[in-house]
């Protein structure tokens, strides 16, 4: 027996020994890896500090940097180093942290085996039990025993298993990042979540696991892991929730800074195209004549009589075949025709003082698609309006009976136009495709239709400006033509006396509205803030059912003139 005891502690000396070696070896390589990251950082150093110097010295020798910039990258070079440092802090926090766990789990290994050499008792073989053949089975079994004893330390069971266990869960960085956030989310300040778990995350874990019940050891079992990584998930759909939440009222409040900063440049522009316009005589207020029946009716502008061609000539960019052939119109007497489409406010009189029953469908281009959508009307168009707008979603028959409404308020014979005395007054005096001119790129001082500002899903033909509204724009947006009417291309289609047509086949040259028995369908010509520059010319036509309503569809007003007005 003696000889046996002086083998076991023979071996235990020799064990003391080989784990003493051992730790002396590890700590001897630490140093060392220490050492190198020391020297690699101060050779890095000096390179980064002799780069920044050269660079700085060749920008001053070529003239191609001033003594600021040469300063201003020293300066930058220093903040790296800065960064470098940093990182070599949290390098060292992690290996500390790991060394520590480590010198932990190896004196427990020493303890363990100083423990069995003073039994004096031969030890008897034991079965191996299921938790020693499977760690997380003996983890599982921890946390059992744990959460039975009411977070009461057992005898036997020492902080440095709890280091061991939640080591064994293989909690990388991007994890442990996660618990932080969610003792955090949970009101215990874990610090920052870098993943590295210092002093304060461990007083965060022990005061959570008191606060639970658990056992305050500062180090996780799976359950308390699984617990906080659900919160620290729930805690980072929130952040990224808030975050999203940011930037997008950012990304609006800079697009409304942007569309702002477009409508006063735009703005700008126009004053000056009408200053030069008036200047050359062709909006002078004397060569147009204005009047309004009543307060609440529309301004109306008298149109002189006179000839055109009317019709789109071959060639014209656009043209299509039910715009010819081209002939000659002759407006024989003068007619009034409103200066603007009729408004949200002026239909919203009539509305009430007919109590009209409308419809509660529109025909709606929205999220790129156009279709009949419900709870669509003109007092709901699917985009923002206000009283100044045209109205739109009102059918022909909705427009007849304005007209009428109007004529018997005044006494004045009020009517559509039809298509003739519509494209006379849309060209005033103009050949070129627009009243403007030809050229497309000008549409944005012009008129309002597709352009870039237009936020439209499927739409091509798009003008490469700006006019700055998205949808409709309120009336006397844009530029009136000579005749001193405004928005005759673009903004709305506006609906005319007559029936659709396939082409100027047999017509009367005289202006009068064509008609046919039993016709459905009418003419709505000018275009609207849905097209482009090929659809906004004062050629275009197109024609929809009578009934249907749609919000790029509105109308203008005329007026039969007499000897006294």
């Amino acid at each position: 027996m003696p000889v046996l005891v002086s083998l076991l502690a023979a071996g235990s000396t020799l064990a003391q020994t080989a784990v003493d070696d051992s730790l002396r070896e590890f700590e001897e390589r630490v140093q060392a890896a220490f050492a190198a990251a020391e020297t690699a950082l101060a050779s890095q150093e000096a390179q980064l500090h002799d780069l920044a110097i050269r660079h700085s010295r060749e920008a001053l020798a070529d003239g191609r940097a001033s003594v600021a910039q040469a300063a201003a990258n020293v300066l930058l070079w220093e903040q790296r180093i800065d960064e470098l440092r940093g990182v070599e802090g949290e390098l060292r926090r992690e290996l500390n942290n790991v060394l520590a766990e480590l010198a932990s789990t190896i004196g427990e290994s020493v303890k363990r085996s100083a423990g069995g050499v003073e039994r004096d008792e031969p030890v008897e073989p034991v079965e191996p039990s299921p938790e020693s053949r499977d760690p997380a089975a003996a983890v599982r079994a921890t946390e059992s025993s744990s959460e039975t004893a009411g977070g009461e330390a057992s005898a036997g069971t020492p902080r440095d298993d709890s280091a061991a266990a939640e080591l064994s869960l293989g909690l990388d960085r991007s994890i442990r990042a996660v618990v932080q956030m969610g003792l955090t989310s949970v009101g215990f300040d874990a610090g920052p979540a870098d993943g590295l778990f210092g002093n304060r995350t461990r007083s965060a874990v022990r005061t959570w696991q008191s606060a639970n019940d658990y056992q305050a050891t500062g180090y996780l079992t799976r359950v308390q892991a699984d617990a906080l990584i659900a919160a620290g998930r729930v805690a980072q759909q929130e952040l990224a929730a808030v975050q999203q939440q940011a930037a997008e009222r950012k990304r609006r409040e800079q697009g409304r800074i942007a569309q702002q900063r477009e409508e006063r440049q735009r703005q700008q522009e126009i004053a000056k195209t009408k200053q030069a316009e008036a200047e050359k005589g062709e909006l002078g207020s004397a060569s147009v004549e204005v009047f309004r029946d009543c307060p609440a009716c529309p301004e109306m502008v008298v149109v002189p009589p006179g000839s055109f061609r009317m019709g789109g000539p071959y060639g014209e960019t656009g043209r299509q075949n039910n715009e010819g052939p081209q002939h000659r119109v002759e407006i024989r007497r003068p007619f009034a025709v409103s200066m603007f489409e009729v408004t949200r406010l002026q239909f919203l009189r009539f509305a009430i003082d007919t109590d009209r029953t409308w419809a509660n469908t529109c025909i709606t281009f929205e999220r790129g698609e156009i279709e009949e959508r419900k709870d669509r009307h003109w007092q709901s168009p699917g985009f923002h309006q206000t009283d100044r707008h045209p109205v739109v979603c009102v059918s022909w028959d909705d427009a007849l009976a304005y007209v009428g409404w109007l004529s018997l308020r005044t006494g004045k014979p009020y009517r559509l136009l039809t298509e003739s005395e519509w494209e006379y007054m849309a060209r005033a005096g103009t050949s070129t495709a627009r009243y403007w001119g030809d050229g497309e790129s000008d549409q944005c001082h012009h008129a309002n239709g597709l352009d870039a500002s237009t936020d439209l899903v499927g739409r091509s033909g798009r003008a490469g400006c700006r006019d700055g509204y998205p949808a409709t724009s309120p009336a006397g947006a844009f530029t009136r033509n000579r005749f001193g009417v405004y928005d005759v291309l673009g903004n709305v289609w506006e609906w005319t006396q007559d029936c659709a047509l396939e082409s100027y086949g047999e017509v009367s040259g005289d202006g009068r509205a064509r008609q046919a028995t039993g016709c459905d369908t009418r003419v709505v010509r000018g275009g609207s803030w849905i097209n482009g520059p090929t659809l906004l010319r004062s050629a275009r036509r197109d024609w929809l059912p009578a009934d249907h309503r749609f919000n790029v569809v509105g109308f203008r007003i005329a007026r039969t003139l007499d000897a006294s007005r």
